[in-house]
Protein backbone atom coordinates (compact mmCIF):
# COMPACT_ATOMS: atom_id res chain seq x y z
CA UNK A 1 0.00 0.00 0.00
CA UNK A 2 2.76 2.41 0.93
CA UNK A 3 4.69 1.90 -2.39
CA UNK A 4 1.16 2.59 -4.31
CA UNK A 5 1.20 6.12 -2.59
CA UNK A 6 4.23 6.71 -3.64
CA UNK A 7 3.91 5.55 -6.80
CA UNK A 8 0.44 7.94 -7.06
CA UNK A 9 2.36 10.98 -5.68
CA UNK A 10 4.97 10.59 -8.19
CA UNK A 11 2.63 10.27 -11.30
CA UNK A 12 0.50 13.71 -9.89
CA UNK A 13 3.90 15.21 -9.19
CA UNK A 14 4.65 14.74 -12.86
CA UNK A 15 0.80 15.61 -14.24
CA UNK A 16 1.51 18.65 -12.65
CA UNK A 17 5.22 19.47 -13.50
CA UNK A 18 3.58 18.77 -17.38
CA UNK A 19 0.96 20.90 -16.64
CA UNK A 20 2.94 23.57 -15.35
CA UNK A 21 5.11 23.31 -18.17
CA UNK A 22 3.76 22.24 -21.31
CA UNK A 23 5.71 20.79 -24.39
CA UNK A 24 5.96 23.07 -27.82
CA UNK A 25 3.99 22.08 -30.42
CA UNK A 26 6.91 21.68 -33.34
CA UNK A 27 4.90 19.59 -36.49
CA UNK A 28 7.91 19.90 -38.47
CA UNK A 29 10.80 17.14 -37.90
CA UNK A 30 13.57 18.95 -39.15
CA UNK A 31 13.15 21.82 -37.10
CA UNK A 32 12.60 20.09 -33.74
CA UNK A 33 15.78 18.28 -34.69
CA UNK A 34 17.36 21.18 -35.15
CA UNK A 35 16.14 22.80 -31.74
CA UNK A 36 16.96 19.73 -29.62
CA UNK A 37 20.22 18.81 -30.93
CA UNK A 38 22.04 21.53 -32.71
CA UNK A 39 24.08 24.72 -31.57
CA UNK A 40 21.71 26.99 -32.49
CA UNK A 41 20.75 28.75 -29.31
CA UNK A 42 21.96 32.07 -27.10
CA UNK A 43 20.29 32.09 -23.78
CA UNK A 44 22.71 35.49 -22.17
CA UNK A 45 22.51 37.16 -25.63
CA UNK A 46 26.01 37.90 -25.54
CA UNK A 47 26.16 36.60 -29.01
CA UNK A 48 27.67 33.24 -29.02
CA UNK A 49 25.60 30.55 -29.09
CA UNK A 50 25.58 28.33 -26.24
CA UNK A 51 23.93 25.06 -27.44
CA UNK A 52 20.42 23.22 -28.14
CA UNK A 53 17.06 24.55 -26.99
CA UNK A 54 16.84 21.12 -25.29
CA UNK A 55 18.27 21.85 -21.81
CA UNK A 56 16.90 19.00 -19.87
CA UNK A 57 17.70 16.48 -22.81
CA UNK A 58 14.16 14.68 -22.57
CA UNK A 59 13.93 14.88 -26.23
CA UNK A 60 11.22 17.63 -26.56
CA UNK A 61 11.22 21.56 -26.04
CA UNK A 62 9.16 22.55 -22.82
CA UNK A 63 7.92 26.64 -22.86
CA UNK A 64 10.37 27.17 -20.41
CA UNK A 65 13.06 26.09 -22.61
CA UNK A 66 11.52 27.85 -25.31
CA UNK A 67 11.38 31.29 -23.31
CA UNK A 68 14.99 30.83 -21.97
CA UNK A 69 16.26 31.72 -25.73
CA UNK A 70 17.29 35.70 -26.14
CA UNK A 71 18.58 34.17 -29.43
CA UNK A 72 18.15 31.56 -32.23
CA UNK A 73 20.47 30.49 -35.36
CA UNK A 74 18.78 27.81 -37.72
CA UNK A 75 21.60 26.84 -40.43
CA UNK A 76 21.11 26.46 -44.21
CA UNK A 77 21.77 22.57 -43.43
CA UNK A 78 18.27 22.00 -42.57
CA UNK A 79 15.47 21.44 -44.80
CA UNK A 80 12.45 23.41 -42.72
CA UNK A 81 8.80 23.62 -44.21
CA UNK A 82 7.20 24.86 -41.03
CA UNK A 83 8.58 26.75 -38.57
CA UNK A 84 5.13 26.62 -36.28
CA UNK A 85 6.20 26.45 -32.75
CA UNK A 86 8.78 29.82 -32.80
CA UNK A 87 5.82 31.75 -31.64
CA UNK A 88 6.61 30.48 -28.21
CA UNK A 89 10.33 31.55 -28.38
CA UNK A 90 8.55 35.24 -27.07
CA UNK A 91 11.87 36.17 -25.74
CA UNK A 92 13.78 36.35 -28.52
CA UNK A 93 15.91 39.54 -29.54
CA UNK A 94 17.71 37.89 -32.09
CA UNK A 95 16.47 35.03 -35.07
CA UNK A 96 18.99 33.95 -38.09
CA UNK A 97 17.29 31.54 -40.43
CA UNK A 98 19.31 30.71 -43.31
CA UNK A 99 18.39 28.87 -46.79
CA UNK A 100 15.30 26.86 -45.70
CA UNK A 101 11.97 26.05 -47.89
CA UNK A 102 8.92 27.65 -45.37
CA UNK A 103 6.56 29.70 -47.51
CA UNK A 104 5.46 31.52 -44.84
CA UNK A 105 6.87 32.56 -41.53
CA UNK A 106 4.41 34.02 -38.17
CA UNK A 107 6.51 35.94 -35.78
CA UNK A 108 3.50 37.78 -34.82
CA UNK A 109 4.16 37.21 -31.07
CA UNK A 110 7.80 37.76 -31.22
CA UNK A 111 7.61 41.25 -29.75
CA UNK A 112 10.99 41.23 -28.62
CA UNK A 113 12.59 41.06 -32.26
CA UNK A 114 15.29 43.36 -32.22
CA UNK A 115 17.35 41.65 -35.50
CA UNK A 116 15.67 39.87 -37.94
CA UNK A 117 17.66 37.89 -40.62
CA UNK A 118 16.06 35.99 -43.59
CA UNK A 119 18.99 34.55 -45.89
CA UNK A 120 18.15 32.27 -49.06
CA UNK A 121 14.78 31.59 -48.46
CA UNK A 122 13.69 31.63 -51.89
CA UNK A 123 10.11 30.15 -51.04
CA UNK A 124 9.52 32.90 -48.67
CA UNK A 125 6.57 35.00 -50.19
CA UNK A 126 4.60 36.09 -46.56
CA UNK A 127 5.94 37.82 -43.64
CA UNK A 128 4.17 40.16 -41.35
CA UNK A 129 6.09 42.65 -39.23
CA UNK A 130 3.32 44.27 -37.91
CA UNK A 131 4.10 43.74 -34.22
CA UNK A 132 7.70 43.87 -34.43
CA UNK A 133 7.86 47.15 -33.01
CA UNK A 134 10.72 47.05 -31.45
CA UNK A 135 12.78 45.87 -34.59
CA UNK A 136 15.85 47.37 -35.82
CA UNK A 137 17.51 45.29 -38.34
CA UNK A 138 15.88 44.11 -40.74
CA UNK A 139 17.39 41.81 -43.45
CA UNK A 140 15.66 39.90 -46.14
CA UNK A 141 17.94 38.62 -48.95
CA UNK A 142 17.47 36.41 -51.81
CA UNK A 143 13.50 36.09 -50.50
CA UNK A 144 10.53 35.47 -52.71
CA UNK A 145 8.87 38.49 -50.82
CA UNK A 146 6.56 40.47 -53.04
CA UNK A 147 5.23 42.61 -50.58
CA UNK A 148 6.60 43.76 -47.00
CA UNK A 149 5.02 46.71 -44.85
CA UNK A 150 6.99 48.17 -42.63
CA UNK A 151 4.90 51.10 -41.05
CA UNK A 152 5.03 49.87 -37.75
CA UNK A 153 8.58 49.29 -37.55
CA UNK A 154 9.71 52.92 -36.34
CA UNK A 155 12.73 51.97 -34.75
CA UNK A 156 14.13 50.42 -37.80
CA UNK A 157 17.78 51.48 -38.78
CA UNK A 158 18.99 48.97 -40.73
CA UNK A 159 16.87 47.64 -43.33
CA UNK A 160 18.54 45.21 -46.12
CA UNK A 161 16.12 43.27 -48.73
CA UNK A 162 18.32 42.53 -51.56
CA UNK A 163 17.83 40.13 -55.03
CA UNK A 164 14.54 39.80 -53.73
CA UNK A 165 10.62 39.97 -55.33
CA UNK A 166 9.55 43.20 -54.35
CA UNK A 167 7.46 45.51 -56.61
CA UNK A 168 7.12 48.18 -53.74
CA UNK A 169 8.40 49.52 -50.58
CA UNK A 170 6.86 52.74 -48.49
CA UNK A 171 9.78 53.79 -46.40
CA UNK A 172 8.26 57.36 -45.45
CA UNK A 173 7.09 56.19 -41.91
CA UNK A 174 10.46 54.48 -41.44
CA UNK A 175 12.34 57.65 -39.98
CA UNK A 176 15.06 56.22 -37.95
CA UNK A 177 16.40 54.25 -41.36
CA UNK A 178 20.90 54.87 -41.50
CA UNK A 179 20.93 51.62 -44.22
CA UNK A 180 18.67 50.71 -47.37
CA UNK A 181 19.77 48.70 -49.62
CA UNK A 182 17.03 47.32 -52.07
CA UNK A 183 18.81 46.36 -55.12
CA UNK A 184 18.31 43.70 -57.55
CA UNK A 185 14.22 43.46 -56.64
CA UNK A 186 11.13 44.42 -59.19
CA UNK A 187 10.50 47.52 -57.44
CA UNK A 188 8.29 49.98 -59.64
CA UNK A 189 7.42 52.42 -56.70
CA UNK A 190 9.92 53.65 -54.15
CA UNK A 191 9.47 55.96 -51.42
CA UNK A 192 12.41 56.99 -48.64
CA UNK A 193 11.23 60.21 -48.35
CA UNK A 194 10.38 59.84 -44.30
CA UNK A 195 11.40 63.14 -43.68
CA UNK A 196 14.89 62.21 -41.91
CA UNK A 197 17.00 61.54 -44.97
CA UNK A 198 20.50 63.64 -43.89
CA UNK A 199 20.57 60.01 -41.72
CA UNK A 200 20.56 57.54 -44.38
CA UNK A 201 24.05 57.68 -44.61
CA UNK A 202 24.01 54.23 -47.04
CA UNK A 203 21.21 53.57 -49.36
CA UNK A 204 21.66 51.55 -53.03
CA UNK A 205 18.34 50.51 -55.06
CA UNK A 206 20.20 49.65 -58.36
CA UNK A 207 19.44 47.02 -60.69
CA UNK A 208 15.42 48.00 -60.51
CA UNK A 209 15.20 47.69 -64.27
CA UNK A 210 11.08 48.83 -63.26
CA UNK A 211 11.96 52.08 -61.09
CA UNK A 212 11.98 55.19 -62.37
CA UNK A 213 11.68 57.29 -59.66
CA UNK A 214 12.60 56.92 -55.87
CA UNK A 215 10.48 59.71 -53.38
CA UNK A 216 13.05 61.56 -51.31
CA UNK A 217 13.26 64.76 -49.00
CA UNK A 218 15.22 66.77 -51.22
CA UNK A 219 16.31 66.73 -55.04
CA UNK A 220 19.48 68.08 -54.29
CA UNK A 221 20.45 66.29 -50.96
CA UNK A 222 20.07 63.45 -52.19
CA UNK A 223 21.86 63.60 -55.71
CA UNK A 224 24.67 65.15 -54.02
CA UNK A 225 25.12 61.83 -51.63
CA UNK A 226 24.66 59.70 -55.53
CA UNK A 227 28.26 62.04 -56.41
CA UNK A 228 29.67 61.55 -52.98
CA UNK A 229 28.89 57.67 -53.33
CA UNK A 230 26.79 57.03 -50.40
CA UNK A 231 23.55 56.71 -52.49
CA UNK A 232 24.05 54.28 -55.39
CA UNK A 233 20.66 54.32 -58.37
CA UNK A 234 20.88 53.41 -61.83
CA UNK A 235 21.02 56.07 -64.59
CA UNK A 236 17.45 55.96 -65.50
CA UNK A 237 16.01 56.51 -61.83
CA UNK A 238 15.38 59.69 -60.95
CA UNK A 239 15.11 61.08 -57.57
CA UNK A 240 11.60 63.45 -56.93
CA UNK A 241 10.15 65.07 -53.66
CA UNK A 242 6.70 63.76 -55.81
CA UNK A 243 6.77 60.78 -58.14
CA UNK A 244 3.36 60.90 -58.99
CA UNK A 245 4.57 63.77 -61.25
CA UNK A 246 6.96 60.84 -62.97
CA UNK A 247 4.46 58.52 -63.76
CA UNK A 248 4.78 57.34 -67.45
CA UNK A 249 2.07 58.58 -69.78
CA UNK A 250 0.69 55.43 -72.13
CA UNK A 251 0.95 57.22 -75.66
CA UNK A 252 -0.98 54.22 -77.79
CA UNK A 253 -0.04 55.45 -80.93
CA UNK A 254 3.40 54.92 -81.76
CA UNK A 255 4.12 57.92 -84.44
CA UNK A 256 3.01 60.29 -82.01
CA UNK A 257 5.18 59.06 -78.57
CA UNK A 258 7.97 58.68 -81.41
CA UNK A 259 7.98 62.43 -82.25
CA UNK A 260 7.68 63.22 -78.85
CA UNK A 261 10.85 61.36 -77.80
CA UNK A 262 12.95 62.54 -81.21
CA UNK A 263 11.94 65.36 -82.51
CA UNK A 264 11.93 69.32 -81.80
CA UNK A 265 8.50 69.78 -80.83
CA UNK A 266 8.65 71.19 -77.13
CA UNK A 267 9.37 74.65 -76.02
CA UNK A 268 9.98 74.54 -72.23
CA UNK A 269 10.11 78.16 -71.25
CA UNK A 270 7.66 79.50 -73.30
CA UNK A 271 9.99 82.12 -75.37
CA UNK A 272 8.77 80.72 -78.72
CA UNK A 273 12.00 78.94 -79.43
CA UNK A 274 11.21 75.05 -79.53
CA UNK A 275 14.08 73.51 -77.40
CA UNK A 276 14.44 69.82 -78.32
CA UNK A 277 12.06 66.55 -77.33
CA UNK A 278 9.84 65.90 -74.31
CA UNK A 279 11.87 63.25 -73.25
CA UNK A 280 14.72 65.21 -71.52
CA UNK A 281 15.78 62.38 -69.51
CA UNK A 282 16.15 60.25 -72.59
CA UNK A 283 14.68 57.10 -71.30
CA UNK A 284 12.25 56.58 -74.24
CA UNK A 285 9.34 57.04 -72.38
CA UNK A 286 7.19 60.31 -71.47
Amino acid sequence: MKQYYILLIALVTFSFSQAQDPIVNIPDANFKNALINDTVADFDGDGTYDGDVDTNNDGEIQVSEAEAVMSLKIPGSVEINSFVGIEVFVNLQSLIIQENDAYSLDISSNTSLVKLHLLDMGDLSSLDVSNNIALVELVCNSTGLIYLNTSNNVNLEIFNCDDSDLKGLDLSLNTSLTILSCKGNRLRDLNVKNGNNTSLTSFNCSDNYYLTCVGVDDIVYAENQTTLGNWSKDANIDYSEDCSLNVIINIPDSNFKNMLINDVIADFDGDGIFDGDADTNNDNEI
